[in-house]
């Protein structure tokens, strides 16, 4: 047989495994087969399960409204993904493994979603439980000390769901140049006592990102933080692509300029900037656990006068004791308190009320409706009002 025969017998045995595995798929499980199907080109053959680790793998960056944005493990920039349109279309999140194919237009379609390691949940007001990301086990926290001005609640309450959730949190604080150098180290020296790794960045002038990048190295990390506190900087500091903005002069606001997602590889890790990400909440927690979250208040729990203590304004508490003390801090304290009554006059909104269906259904056409009572809230000292009382010794 010469070498022309021997092609075109090879050639044949090739069409025919493919045409059996077209009209009969049951025989993708068959080992011989399988191996054989791994030497043809993956566009001859349906995509089941088994011949699915022809594709190459990605990662979800972003989640778009009828799409997703994709960066494939041997690419940096980001694709648009299409999905596939199934009955039962299961939601892709960041930090999703995918297989995928690419097109030539630049564009890609998913075809498969991997097992998740981990996944990082949520419920939402409405009660229903929302998946934030996955595969990830560290968050961290990207904060300014101004342009815009420090939230520490939103600051605490990031952390509180860092704990809820048991992920390492990390702060990365920037624009420290914006305020006293003692209340910058202030804040930084009391976040680091809570054994929380803060670092003070300034990633215009690289300062503090090459710690940063040392201990984000061997961790799958999403970055978070409300838009202009610096973390398209941050993440181009530590070697990523990244458009870097400014803060509105109008409203004093930061600019979102993260659109697509974006990805940077360490060696045994990854960091993601995923726009979008701000629905970090505290919502549906149990308020029995919320004070947990809180890890300054551990030692005090379960020494308080009442077992069912919240801790806001019942006598003999121990962890108003010891912010009276000062083992605890007023401005964590009024983090605290601020997210508690908040969650508090959320469930309380919550409460449920028949509808007119309802009566109707029970012989009670006439019948009222229930009017819900809604708690008055009151004004609250802020966080940093709690902070400046401290600074002033008030």
């Amino acid at each position: 047989m010469d070498a022309a025969e021997s092609t075109t017998s090879a050639q044949r045995k090739k069409e025919h495994l493919c045409f059996f595995l077209i009209i009969r798929p049951q025989l993708k499980d068959f080992t011989p087969f399988r191996k054989a199907a791994q030497r043809i080109h993956p566009i001859r053959l349906p995509i089941h399960r088994k011949e699915s680790i022809l594709l190459p793998s990605a990662r979800v960056v972003n989640i778009g409204q009828n799409h997703v944005w994709i960066i494939f493990d041997d690419e940096t920039a980001a694709r648009p993904a299409e999905l596939r349109k199934t009955k039962a279309r299961e939601m892709l999140v960041p930090g999703d493994r995918v297989l995928a194919e690419r097109r030539e237009d630049g564009s890609a379609f998913v075809r498969e979603r991997l097992e998740r390691r981990s996944r990082l949940e949520r419920v939402t007001p409405a009660g229903r439980t929302k998946i934030m990301a996955a595969n990830i086990d560290t968050v961290l926290i990207a904060a300014a000390f101004d342009r815009p001005a420090l939230n520490l609640q939103m600051l605490d309450e990031l952390l509180a769901f860092s704990e809820l959730h048991e992920l390492e949190a990390m702060l990365a604080l920037s624009k420290a140049d914006l305020v006293p150098l003692e209340k910058a180290e202030a804040l930084t020296q009391c976040y680091r006592a809570l054994g929380y790794a803060t670092f003070l960045v300034d990633a215009r002038r690289l300062h503090g990102t090459a710690e940063l990048g040392s201990r984000l190295a061997s961790h799958e990390t999403l970055i978070v933080g409300a838009s202009g506190v610096g973390k398209s900087t941050i993440f181009a500091a530590l070697g990523g692509e990244a458009v870097i903005g400014d803060v509105s002069e109008r409203t004093g606001q930061g600019r979102q300029t993260t659109t697509s997602g974006r990805l940077l590889r360490f060696p045994q890790g990854a960091l993601i900037d995923s726009p979008g990400i701000g629905e970090f909440s505290l919502e549906g927690v149990d308020l029995a656990r919320l004070a947990s979250l809180w890890i300054e208040f551990r030692p005090y729990l379960g020494r308080c006068r009442f077992p069912d203590c919240r801790h806001l304004e019942e006598p003999e508490c121990a962890v108003l004791a010891a912010v009276s003390a000062g083992a605890v801090t007023a401005a964590r304290y009024q983090s605290y308190r601020s997210v508690s009554l908040r969650l508090k006059e959320s469930a309380a909104r919550k409460r449920y009320t028949p509808t007119r269906a309802e009566y109707k259904s029970r012989g009670q056409v006439g019948a009222p409706l229930r009017k819900v009572s809604r708690p008055q809230s009151r004004r609250e000292d802020s966080p940093q009002d709690a902070l400046q009382k401290s600074e002033d010794g008030g």
